[in-house]
C-alpha cells in the first residue's frame, strides 16, 4: 500500500460531518478533497454495503476544518489552481483519521478502513 499517515489529535466536529450529510450510519467512511474542476470541495463517502457516493460539498466546511487542523495545511488536499496529491481519509468506524496519496487504489482504502 502507499504511505498512510495517521492523525493524531485531529477534530473532526459533528457538525461538519452533517454539513457534508457524513453523519449518517450508513456512512462508514469519506474522502475529502478540493478540485479545481469546478473549484469544489468533494467529499466521497463509503456506505457500509460498500458502495461509494459523493460529490462536491460544502466549501466553507473544508476551510472551517483548516482552521481546526492546520496540520492539514502539511499536505496538497487539491485547490482552485492544483489537483490534490494527498486526500483526508475519516474513518468513522474507528474514529480514525488519514492522509492518503490521491492514488490510493479503492481497495487498499476498503482494506485499511476494515471492510475488505
Amino acid at each position: 500500500m502507499t504511505r498512510v499517515i495517521e492523525l493524531k489529535n485531529f477534530l473532526m466536529p459533528l457538525s461538519i460531518e452533517r454539513r457534508w450529510e457524513a453523519d449518517g450510519d450508513e456512512v462508514i467512511a469519506y474522502l475529502v478533497y478540493w478540485t479545481p474542476w469546478g473549484d469544489e470541495c468533494i467529499v466521497d463517502r463509503i456506505l457500509r454495503d460498500g458502495s461509494i457516493w459523493g460529490g462536491d460539498a460544502d466549501w466553507q466546511a473544508f476551510f472551517e476544518l483548516r482552521r481546526l487542523n492546520p496540520v492539514l495545511l502539511q499536505f496538497n488536499l487539491g485547490s482552485s489552481d492544483f489537483e490534490p496529491e494527498h486526500y483526508l481519509l475519516v474513518d468513522k468506524r474507528h474514529n480514525k483519521f488519514y492522509i492518503i496519496p490521491a492514488n490510493t487504489r479503492i481497495t487498499d482504502i476498503l482494506k485499511l478502513i476494515g471492510v475488505r
